[in-house]
């Protein structure tokens, strides 16, 4: 009746009493962000897939117009082929595929045309897909993003499928050609080429009607609780910003009165630590999977470690200054997260070779716990040695005792994590070692934590050594765990993080001269 009603109220109005703008208005995209769509191998809003989307051609993370862009192209209005649209980082690509341009960074699809047809982006994935140098990687995801742009232009979709509930897996232009449809599937094809039809004619208002019932419809089709609407609540939660804000008041906390100070930073600790559970439970909903997956999922796993760390600390007064910047640092973390996805898919279904719910709770988990409690050794490390270059340096009892337990735990857990990724590498890969750079990295922590408790047992080095041996461990873990992934190399590949370079060598040279500066103070003093 709903449709009936927008039908009647479109031939209700004459055409020439209505102002067409230009553009589709805000809330036209906006009725289509949470429209269900089935791409690679999962569920999700059309907001979400349009993001990745436009990141693969456009370079652009996050694109505001990324909805609006898509559904334009779903309801076949026309593109400009002069606008630049398709992002390349190194023009000698281009010029090996016989085009010659001056260098920049955007390319129109007028430009590329000759590279727009499916064997040639064929030969060029083919051409790129072994080759391991910067030029091969650019190739490759120059490829990609021509293959994306080709799926959006074919007629059935074959890249993505919008969801019509009644549609059994069908793309709208396979249910127009299907002899014998259904009562349902009759509407649902009737509604989607409706809504075509008003965008196409420029009325906004009576197409965002259409395309709001359409996604209403088919969510409702997916159950009352389902992916779609469980990931724009998710979306739309701004969870590192609530963290930030809550440990930014407990960082205040110091200056408080000291009646409120203690009940307070209790209070701002188990704040953090829900809605970080919070959010780690979402994403598992989501996922159906255990809460790490990935490498972004990691420090999103390991920040929610260090609360639990400052909710277990912080009732122990002797404690308070370790539970402050474990939740300063369980705050933090989450944030290196959201700057690995980028304009990637945060929720990707691992590989297959990968998809088994044992192996990620079981390695990842322990690997992540090895991970959080050599980060704690750091971090206690770097406060061990701002403390005893002060003046008064106090009592650096609790510093140094914190310090020798997560060695402790960081060497067990991260070696203990190691060996459960050599079986399931031989499960998967069949091989239980094969030197790829993320084992050659958790080896590398494993001997660098062994190498400092040595120091500590042996007596080589004094307790200052010792914390000035840890807090180096910072730059270690940070190669292991981020850095190894900025080579987009070997077996562990698939969690690749690319374009963050400058921020890790940048937090790699904060630290040293950090580490540098106390180091001078000592011998200088």
């Amino acid at each position: 009746m709903k449709l009936l009603s927008l039908m009647l109220l479109l031939v209700a109005r004459p055409l020439s009493a209505l102002e067409l703008p230009s553009s589709p208005p805000d809330s036209w995209s906006d009725a289509g962000r949470g429209l269900p769509v089935l791409a690679e191998g999962r569920v999700m809003p059309l907001a979400s897939w349009a993001r990745v989307l436009s990141f693969r051609i456009t370079g652009r993370e996050n694109d505001p117009k990324a909805t609006t862009w898509l559904l334009e192209l779903l309801a076949g209005l026309p593109a400009s082929a002069s606008e630049p649209i398709f992002m390349i980082n190194d023009a000698a690509i281009l010029r090996a595929e016989g085009l010659n341009f001056t260098e920049r960074r955007l390319y129109s699809v007028q430009e590329l045309g000759p590279l727009l047809i499916p064997d040639r982006v064929a030969a060029l994935k083919l051409r790129y897909q072994d080759d391991p140098t910067p030029l091969g990687k650019e190739g490759e995801r120059l490829a990609r993003a021509l293959e994306s742009w080709l799926a959006l232009l074919e007629p059935d979709q074959a890249g993505f499928r919008v969801f019509l509930p009644a549609s059994e897996g069908l793309t709208p232009l396979q249910l127009t050609s299907r002899k014998g449809r259904t009562e349902a599937q009759t509407q649902d094809l009737g509604l989607w080429l409706y809504w075509r039809n008003l965008s196409r004619k420029g009325l906004w208002k009576e197409a965002e009607q259409a395309l709001a019932l359409w996604a209403q419809r088919s969510q409702d089709a997916l159950g009352l609780v389902n992916q779609v609407r469980l990931e724009l609540l998710h979306n739309a939660v701004p969870w590192v910003l609530l963290l930030g804000l809550l440990a930014f008041l407990g960082f205040t906390m110091r200056w408080w009165p000291s009646r409120f100070r203690q009940r307070g930073l209790q209070s701002i600790v188990l704040g953090c630590l829900a809605v970080s559970t919070l959010w780690l439970v979402v994403r598992m909903l989501l996922t159906g999977r255990p809460p790490v997956t990935n490498l972004p999922s990691t420090f999103l796993f390991t920040g929610w470690l260090f609360l639990v760390l400052a909710a277990v600390l912080v009732y122990r007064e002797s404690r308070q200054g370790i539970a402050v910047l474990a939740l300063i640092t369980g705050a933090v973390l989450p944030y290196f997260s959201g700057l690995c996805v980028g304009g990637g898919d945060p929720f990707m279904p691992p590989q297959a070779v990968l998809n088994t719910n044992f192996w990620l709770a079981l390695h990842v988990s322990m690997i992540s716990g090895g991970y959080a409690a050599v980060l704690v050794s750091a971090l206690v490390g770097h406060a061990y040695l701002w403390t005893a270059a002060s003046r008064k340096p106090g009592n650096l009892t609790p510093l140094w005792n914190a310090l020798s337990a997560s060695l402790v735990w960081g060497l067990s857990l991260t070696f203990v994590g190691t060996l459960l990724g050599g079986f399931w590498a031989d499960q998967s890969w069949g091989r239980f070692w094969g030197w790829d750079p993320k084992e050659n990295g958790a080896l590398l922590i494993i001997l660098w934590t062994a190498l400092v408790l040595h120091l500590r047992a042996t007596g080589w080095a004094q307790e200052w050594g010792t914390a000035f041996a840890a807090a180096m461990g910072l730059s270690v873990l940070l190669f292991s765990w981020m850095g190894v992934n900025l080579l987009g190399q070997g077996f562990h590949s698939y969690s690749a993080t690319t374009g963050k370079a400058t921020l890790f060598f940048g937090l790699l040279a904060l630290d040293a001269l950090f580490l540098a500066t106390l180091a001078v103070r000592r011998v200088l003093r």
